[in-house]
């Protein structure tokens, strides 16, 4: 929600009773007494557990429809039992219909029950819905609470903020209005306002893990990494298998450059969630920054096998298999990428390396003419196209001249103020034996370094940060 690969936490209904709010595994609130048929004295009880119909039943206008829920103290249940929700406000889509019973499915987890026909509002009849509620009573928290999430769903922010500034005037005590209103000032990037919500939430229900879970996205996003660590650690403390906070933490830990705490906290995450691709994926990126190809590889294995068309994890697997001089394997990777994205500027980068490691050299500098084409801006590709131009052993492709105006361009492009790219533009000049421009650009290259040294320009650097 916030960033990719970032996890918020879900929006939780008010109280019933207006008094209090619970966390992620925190305590139900009275549950709604099943409903009676007065008349005859018969209880209504849900149908079985069923599995989505293929083929829905035609002319059936609930079917594929989404949902919510028009109740505060809304149920769903399967048979005589009720189906932990945790009072978390979902989306849910219709899949199936019995008599006055929907069978829901949340979206974004597996939830699932049965609820009565008349206790859901279509999504798109919501906003007009809670609007009538609130013209009969403009003191309905609730209303005020699902119209926000309902305008939120419509990307329409201010209005959704505008309902929850509602809300929290008329009941400053409900931490989860907080967390909600903060949840939405964090996706306009107005991050103080969000960290100052989720603050609030947090003296009203200062045990509540997905609070702390939510602050910490916002203090990493702006980059105080050790605050969001410590708010990912507290939520894990108060719900030790806390998925969400786990893959936070580590994701800020790989910020940091911590990786082994990081590998430790995707390790828990795919111990309670064996199919998280995401973990394995970022796992992979952790053992890659490491330099520990192997494990990297059978990540990123795992990742495409759970979540195939993501492009990155064959990118990133590319990378890996070129650092352990698998040159075929990584360009099959790279090629991969491209089948997805044939627009993708790294991917044509990163198997150029690889031909310039094949000593295919024409395709070297056709994939580095491609990476520029698509992406003028990249530094990187214009240095490494320098220096194989400079260095090429084939006459066909060796030019000096052309590799001083390329790397040239590439220190244009970070305003002379790259020490990486002057490095380069001095070891190109070295090439050409023209040591006094080589002198004058590493000096200025080593300035720019903080203590004064700075490592090797090495063209051939596969890693992509």
């Amino acid at each position: 929600m916030m960033r990719t690969g970032t996890r918020l936490g879900l929006r939780e209904e008010l109280d019933a009773g207006h008094g209090h709010s619970v966390g992620p595994r925190g305590r139900q609130g009275p549950a709604r007494l099943a409903v009676f048929c007065l008349l005859f004295g018969l209880r209504l009880i849900a149908p079985k557990a069923v599995q989505a119909q293929p083929h829905p039943p035609a002319g059936n206008t609930w079917i594929g429809r989404r949902v919510v829920q028009r109740l505060n103290d809304f149920q769903l249940r399967i048979e005589d039992r009720v189906v932990e929700r945790g009072r978390v406000i979902h989306f849910y889509r219709v899949e199936q219909v019995k008599d006055q019973w929907l069978w829901l499915h949340a979206e974004g987890n597996g939830l699932s029950g049965w609820a009565r026909a008349e206790d859901v509002i279509a999504v798109d009849k919501g906003i007009e819905f809670f609007s009538e509620q609130l013209r009969a009573n403009p003191q309905d928290i609730f209303s005020y609470v699902m119209r926000a999430t309902l305008w939120q769903d419509q990307k329409e922010i201010d209005k959704a903020l505008h309902d929850y500034d509602e809300a929290i005037r008329l009941d400053p005590t409900q931490a989860w209005i907080f967390n909600d209103r903060g949840i939405e000032w964090a996706q306009k990037q107005d991050y103080d306002k969000a960290l100052a919500d989720f603050s609030q939430a947090i003296r009203l229900a200062p045990r509540n893990a997905s609070i702390y879970n939510n602050r910490g996205t916002v203090w990493r996003a702006k980059k105080v990494y050790d605050e969001a660590i410590a708010d990912f650690s507290e939520a894990i403390r108060l719900s030790p298998d806390y998925v969400s906070a786990h893959y936070n933490r580590g994701l800020t830990r790989v910020d940091k450059q911590l990786f082994d705490g990081a590998i430790a906290d995707f390790d828990e995450v795919i111990r309670l969630d064996p199919n998280d691709a995401l973990s394995y994926y970022h796992r992979g990126l952790a053992w890659l920054a490491k330099k520990e190809y192997d494990p990297a590889i059978a990540d990123f294995d795992r990742a495409i096998g759970l979540m195939p068309g993501r492009r990155g994890t064959f990118l990133n697997r590319g990378i890996a298999w070129a650092a352990k001089k698998e040159y075929d394997k990584a360009i099959a990777d790279f090629d991969a990428v491209l089948k997805i994205d044939s627009k993708d500027s790294r991917a044509y980068y990163n198997r150029g390396l690889a031909w310039s490691e094949k000593k295919e050299f024409g395709k070297a500098i056709a994939d580095f003419d491609q990476a520029i084409q698509l992406n003028p801006k990249y530094d990187d590709a214009y240095l490494s196209r320098a220096w194989l131009l400079a260095t090429c052993p084939d006459p066909r492709y060796h030019d000096t001249n052309k590799a001083v105006e390329s790397a040239t361009k590439a220190c244009e492009l970070t305003d002379w103020h790259e020490a990486h790219d002057l490095g380069g533009l001095a070891a190109v000049y070295a090439q050409t034996g023209n040591v006094a421009a080589a002198m004058k650009w590493q000096s200025r290259a080593i300035e720019l370094m903080t203590g004064g040294t700075m490592s090797e320009f090495n063209p051939i650097q596969i890693l992509q940060h």
